[in-house]
């Protein structure tokens, strides 16, 4: 079991970014780490090994992070914070990368603000998580053609907010 909670702390990023990309609120993030750590080691008999470790952790980081954004939601007290600049995701480099290798990542995480919620979840599931697809539709429990479209109408979301913003 030893080992298994050492891998738990290696999901320590991918949670956080997963949280801050629902919740949108850097403090809150780092409670909702805390509670899917918590949630996820007194839940180790349970896990059968049918996925990844880390798949795993993503399911219950995605839906602490949905529940904590419900909670914040009725209260009406979701805010926005930035996310320190020098943290962002490493994936192949396009437009997008560019844009998140750059001091605009605010830019981008604002633009998440503004997208539906399975946009959003399919865009910081696919880019910040880095699962594949068939791994986000599993997770969201939709076919892995909806979850392309998603994250491609989400991605020209991201980068016509970044365009518009240019302009202004």
């Amino acid at each position: 079991m030893r080992v298994v909670v050492e891998d738990l702390e290696s999901c320590r990023n991918q949670v956080f970014s997963i949280a801050l990309s629902i919740i949108k609120n850097y403090h809150t993030a780092e409670d909702v780490v805390q509670e899917v750590m918590i949630k996820a080691i007194k839940n180790l008999e349970s896990f059968r090994g049918d996925s990844e470790l880390k798949s795993w952790v993503a399911t219950i980081a995605k839906n602490e992070s949905l529940n904590m954004f419900k909670k914040q939601a009725k209260k009406k007290e979701i805010s926005f914070e930035y996310l320190p600049l020098d943290f962002h995701p490493v994936t192949k480099k396009d437009e997008l990368d560019l844009l998140l290798e750059s001091e605009s990542f605010q830019i981008v995480m604002a633009s998440l603000k503004g997208m539906s919620e399975k946009k959003r979840v399919v865009f910081s599931l696919r880019l910040f998580a880095n699962l594949s697809y068939k791994r986000i539709a599993e997770l969201l429990r939709m076919p892995v053609d909806s979850v392309g479209v998603y994250f491609k109408r989400a991605r020209a979301e991201v980068v016509d907010y970044y365009k518009l913003y240019q302009i202004a």
